[in-house]
């Protein structure tokens, strides 16, 4: 478990430690924050999680209250890989190759 501090206009108000949700379902497509990776026997298992972070409302006052009820932060499991260890390799290569041609876009781009 780690802790995030938890950002205001007012500055960093409370650090607390978020937990890892995998739910049943892992149907969602959303960018990611996190990746975990455990290793079975002859696979890589990649997980990645994105922060749900609260809502908080009101003013200055009932905003620290509501910060000051936080006891941890979900980080909720939204995608779950599992892969050969002989292919893990050819997908990081993959992933090299995608940024490499991404960077290479943005210096085009920016021309």
């Amino acid at each position: 478990m780690s802790s995030k501090p938890y950002e205001t206009n007012e500055g960093p108000l409370k650090q607390v430690p978020s937990r890892f949700v995998v739910p049943a379902s892992l149907s969602t497509q959303r960018v990611t924050r996190f990746v975990l990776q455990q290793q079975g026997a002859d696979e890589f298992v990649l997980s990645f999680f994105e922060v749900r972070l609260p809502i908080i409302i009101g003013d200055k006052e009932e905003r620290e209250l509501q910060i000051s009820a936080i006891d941890h932060v979900d980080e909720v499991c939204v995608g779950r890989f599992v892969l050969p260890a002989g292919r893990l390799v050819e997908m990081a290569n993959l992933l090299v190759d995608y940024v490499k041609d991404h960077e290479l876009k943005g210096k085009e781009d920016a021309k």
